[in-house]
């Protein structure tokens, strides 16, 4: 393909892309907003711990798993802490 061709189509599908986002911005914007602003408001504590109660679940699962595979790599195949100590 062509750089020419390339950028070409590149910058037309981009446009494009924006365009709608900005149509939907305008049509359907202040409707969302009002929206997003009366869920906030009812249930913003309720969202707050949710999130944050899967972040430091996410946190404490990926430390397990990292702690898991740190114990597994720490002592090669086949040698245990004692035979490195007679060798």
């Amino acid at each position: 393909m062509s750089k020419q061709k390339f950028l070409t189509t590149f910058t037309a599908s981009r446009t494009a892309r924006h365009a709608i986002a900005v149509w939907l911005g305008i049509h359907y914007g202040r409707p969302i907003l009002r929206l997003w602003n009366h869920l906030s408001a009812r249930y913003e504590t309720t969202a707050l711990v949710l999130i944050w109660t899967a972040i430091l679940l996410s946190c404490a699962v990926a430390f397990w798993r990292l702690y898991k595979t740190s114990r597994t790599i720490a002592v090669p195949h086949g040698l245990t802490p004692e035979s490195e100590t007679t060798a």
